[in-house]
């Protein structure tokens, strides 16, 4: 479990860039690819939820949890 501050965090650190913000709605965008990144910072994400952060964002989990 992580909190979606530190999961985002770890998304810059991979190379994403931020685009926008609209409420909780994060925009990031790499290489052409734009992604939303929709949790607020103080949620506690879960094992299903940061796998789909994961693969949505084109990284492994052992690799998210590893930029953690």
């Amino acid at each position: 479990m992580a909190k979606a501050q530190l999961v985002r965090r770890a998304l810059e650190k991979a190379g994403w860039r931020l685009v926008s913000i609209e409420s909780s709605h994060r925009k990031y965008t790499k290489k052409g690819k734009i992604e939303m990144f929709a949790y607020h910072d103080s949620v506690d994400l879960g094992g299903p939820a940061v796998a789909r952060v994961a693969k949505r964002f084109g990284l492994t989990v052992e690799a998210l949890r590893r930029l953690l």
